[in-house]
């Protein structure tokens, strides 16, 4: 045991495991005191660690101190306290132990002293890795409030918060190593914005992410809108229409908008390379520095007018509105321009002073006198022309001192005109003003308001209309004098337009006459040919009967056969000159079917070609859009057809080009002025074309007239194209004809198109009617008996049961005393008062199932649509076979 050091007396032992003491140690580092461990080792009671570095300490000898665990018999304590180490004399160590103050207490009270808000976590998961997770340790009271609970003892993932993504997101941004991390992140949930301050602690054990933060909203805010501020502030700047610019007191540019290098002629940065000395006019040199220098020495605002110069060397006005700007201290820092271009209103300035000069100079030049009125009559300026006119002065004639020089009649009427001038702003009147030289003269006085800057005056002029006047007036009475030569030559004038129009209508009766002598010469024609023609065709009849009587009555029947059946042919054609009549009168009866005029055109290329023979090239042009339906008789349209094509063959001696063509167009009301009957619509074209001789216009204007021909005699009737022209007018269509001499001729014919497709052909009719087998009663009914006699006769023959009548009212009484009446056949034109078609409707009121077969030799009767009508003349058969179809009907 070494010597006890004197100063140990006054220290105090260690009591307990921990606690303020004194350690001595021998040179073997046992302990000496406390009494209690005497002859103890460190080891005993410090941890290896702790007795390692008292053993460093003693070595080097020198005094230090360590922080180490507290020394306890128990063995090694947790608790640390500072060791005062100090070399005594027996060569071992007196230490002085000291607590430490609790570190606990002092972190706690500075956390909840803090305004900004502490988060203390342990990572969970990879600590390598960002944190993803943490376990709270600590939190102090500013980071409660926020987030409205205590996290400390709980995961972040285990936390039900909408603020649980926002604080993953802040811990995420904690560094690997190194320094912490500063930013600022949007609680959303909250509206508020914090700035942050996350660092990993470099201590061992767990690995700990701290988190401090404060609510930075209103600064953000306040920056947002102070940036927000300074961007209008430098929008309006920039786009200010002024001149703005910041100047230093030395003169240079130290900010300047884009109005300002405008007025300049200069880009921004060179502007900002200048002083004001620099751009200043040098005239205006002195008084631009003296401004500059007053504003910044008084501190009040200055104004001065001055130009500057640009680069091209051209002057511009301006004028500055000078202001100094100080700092925070009050003193000089710099000055603030506003500057305007002058140069518009300047050059408004000069042409104002030049245009009032011209204007000046002009209303003394001109002979009008010239004045200005500031209210409706009071003139405040006369030209000299007024004053050497009507001899007032100028002093004399303002105000209304100008009415001296009216003449006294015209005063009243001039102040009225001035009363409604003062309404419509515009002062017109016809006065005599007096002549210095020569009496009273007429004047007109014009003025127009004019109104500047609120400012109101009357520029007017007095116009000497002397000559006027007396023109008007000797105008005037040369009107009255014309006006009687006029109605004087009016009255001869009416006698010779009552002679012309007498004259006039007699032309007119004599044309009329001409056109009847026409028509008369016209039918005459007409009559002839039929005549002619009809005398042939009853010669033909007559004789064959002749012949077929003498025949039978020597007994030689089987030879009459031949001089009936001439006779038959004859009638045959007799009828068919009938149809042709009819046809071209437009009267006669049609069967109108709906067909396809390209498919019929197409079924007859044959018969056409055979017609025109081989010197004649045929072509169909026909249009591909098919489906184009006429309503018309197919019959009839292949005879108008092929009756072209027999006139384009005769035209093409020589051989030639025939094209039968189809197309389609819209006619309007306009083009249909002329065709009556005709309705504007779509409709089908059928076209026949030849490259033969053509025509003359003389003879085009004549080509539809009945009996016209340009044939040989013999050789035509001139009747065909006239049926032509009746068939299509008589259907609803109009015929047009184009032709040239040398180039051939085109006719076509328009027909109304229908878009209802056209039936498939109807099967051919039965050539021999059938016989009738049960006896069906038939009422014919004819005013002819060489009609109605071989009819029922036929009929009779095929077993039906005929009643005959030979007028309405022999029908009636047969159809009163009969119960069976099966089927009514009767001609339109009955004579008696009752004609067939009133018979028909007695007949079917009293038996409304009653069919009815209508015969008639003329179209001009009025049927009802959808009726059976057979045409005079008709074969037996054919009546047989109309009369079975009628009767097959349900």
């Amino acid at each position: 045991m070494g010597r006890t050091n004197p100063a140990a007396q006054a220290r105090p032992e260690i009591s307990g495991p921990f606690g303020d003491g004194y350690l001595e140690l021998d040179a073997s580092l046992t302990i000496l005191r406390p009494l209690a461990w005497a002859g103890r080792r460190l080891a005993e009671v410090l941890p290896a660690s702790a007795e390692t570095a008292l053993r460093q300490a003693h070595v080097s000898g020198a005094g230090t101190s360590l922080v180490l665990p507290a020394p306890s018999a128990a063995g090694p304590s947790d608790e640390r306290v500072e060791w005062q180490v100090h070399a005594n004399a027996a060569g071992g160590l007196s230490i002085f132990l000291r607590r430490l103050p609790d570190p606990q207490a002092g972190r706690l009270g500075l956390l909840a002293a803090l305004d900004e808000g502490f988060l203390l976590g342990e990572i969970v998961g990879d600590p390598a890795a960002p944190p993803t997770d943490v376990r709270f340790i600590e939190a102090n009271p500013a980071a409660i409030r926020l987030a409205g609970e205590d996290y400390t003892g709980r995961r972040l993932s285990d936390l039900n918060s909408a603020l649980a993504p926002c604080w993953r997101e802040i811990f995420r941004q904690a560094p690997a190593e190194g320094s912490g991390r500063r930013f600022e992140v949007l609680l959303a949930p909250l509206r508020i914005w914090l700035e942050c301050y996350v660092v990993r602690l470099p201590i061992p054990g767990p690995r700990l992410v701290a988190a401090l933060f404060r609510d930075v909203t209103e600064r953000r805010r306040a920056a947002a809108a102070l940036e927000d501020s300074g961007r209008r502030m430098a929008a309006i700047v920039a786009q200010a229409a002024v001149g703005l610019s910041e100047i230093a007191l030395d003169g240079r540019f130290i900010e300047v908008n884009d109005e300002l290098c405008r007025i300049l002629g200069r880009d921004r940065p060179t502007v900002l390379a200048l002083g004001v000395a620099e751009v200043t006019w040098p005239e205006d040199m002195t008084a631009s520095r003296a401004a500059l220098q007053q504003v910044i020495e008084t501190g009040q605002p200055v104004a001065v007018d001055k130009r500057y110069r640009r680069p091209d060397g051209s002057a511009v006005w301006a004028s500055s509105s000078l202001s100094r700007l100080d700092d925070e201290q009050g003193r000089p820092r710099a000055v603030l321009a506003v500057t305007a271009d002058l140069t518009a209103r300047r050059q408004n300035e000069a042409h104002l002073y030049e245009s009032e000069a011209r204007v000046r100079t002009l209303a003394e030049g001109i002979p009008q006198l010239v004045w200005r009125a500031t209210r409706a009559g009071e003139l405040d300026w006369v030209s000299p022309q007024w004053t050497a006119f009507t001899g007032l002065s100028l002093e004399s004639s303002l105000g209304h001192g100008w009415l001296e020089a009216v003449h006294p009649e015209d005063r009243e009427a001039t102040l009225d005109a001035w009363v409604v001038a003062e309404a419509e702003g515009r002062f017109a009147v016809e006065h005599r003003i007096h002549v210095v030289t020569d009496g009273y003269r007429w004047c007109q006085s014009r003025a127009a308001l004019r109104r500047e800057d609120g400012a109101v005056e009357w520029l007017g002029t007095s116009t000497d209309i002397e000559d006027q006047v007396r023109l008007r007036h000797d105008l005037a009475r040369a009107r009255d004098e014309m006006e009687t030569l006029v109605a004087a030559r009016t009255s001869e004038l009416a006698n010779a337009l009552e002679a012309l129009r007498a004259e006039v209508q007699e032309r007119e009766r004599a044309e009329e006459a001409l056109r009847h002598t026409q028509k008369l010469e016209a039918v005459g024609q007409l009559t002839g040919g039929i005549a002619h023609d009809f005398n042939n065709m009853l010669q033909g009849v007559t004789g064959g009967l002749d012949m077929a009587r003498r025949r039978v009555e020597q007994g030689r029947g089987a030879d009459a056969v031949r001089y009936l059946e001439a006779a038959q042919d004859a009638a045959q054609r007799a009828a068919a000159l009938t149809r042709r009549l009819l046809a071209f009168a437009r009267r006669q009866r049609l069967d109108p079917r709906l067909l396809d005029p390209a498919a019929l055109i197409q079924g007859m290329g044959d018969l056409v070609r055979r017609t025109v023979g081989p010197s004649i090239a045929l072509e169909l042009e026909l249009d591909p859009a098919r489906g184009s339906s006429v309503l018309c008789d197919p019959s009839e349209l292949e005879g108008a057809l092929l009756n072209l094509c027999i006139n384009a063959r005769d035209a093409m001696p020589d051989g030639g080009r025939l094209a039968i063509g189809t197309t389609t167009r819209r006619f309007g009301r306009a083009e249909l002025l002329h065709h009556a009957g005709a309705e504007p619509g779509e409709y089908v074209g059928l076209s026949v074309s030849d490259t033969g001789t053509g025509m003359r216009r003389e003879v085009m204007e004549r080509v539809f007239e009945p009996f016209f021909t340009t044939k040989p005699q013999g050789q035509g009737t001139g009747l065909g194209l006239s049926q032509v022209y009746g068939f299509v007018r008589q259907s609803g269509g109009l015929v047009r004809i184009e032709s040239a001499l040398g180039r051939g001729t085109t006719v076509r014919l328009w027909l109304p198109r229908h878009d209802t497709p056209a039936p498939p052909p109807a099967a051919e009719p039965r050539a021999t009617p059938k016989r009738c087998a049960t006896g069906e009663v038939v009422l014919l009914v004819d005013d002819e008996a060489a009609v109605r006699t071989p009819a029922a006769a036929r009929l009779r023959e095929l077993g039906y049961e005929v009643l005959e009548a030979q007028d309405a009212a022999a029908a009636l009484r047969m159809v009163s005393a009969r119960q069976r009446i099966d089927l009514l056949v009767t001609d339109v034109g009955l004579t008696g008062g009752m004609n067939g078609r009133q018979l028909a409707e007695v007949l079917q009121d009293q038996r409304p199932n009653l069919p009815v077969l209508f015969i008639t030799g003329y179209a001009g009767s009025v049927l009802p649509q959808g009726v059976d009508v057979i045409g005079k003349p008709f074969a037996l058969d054919a009546l047989a076979q109309r009369v079975q179809a009628a009767l097959a009907r349900p």
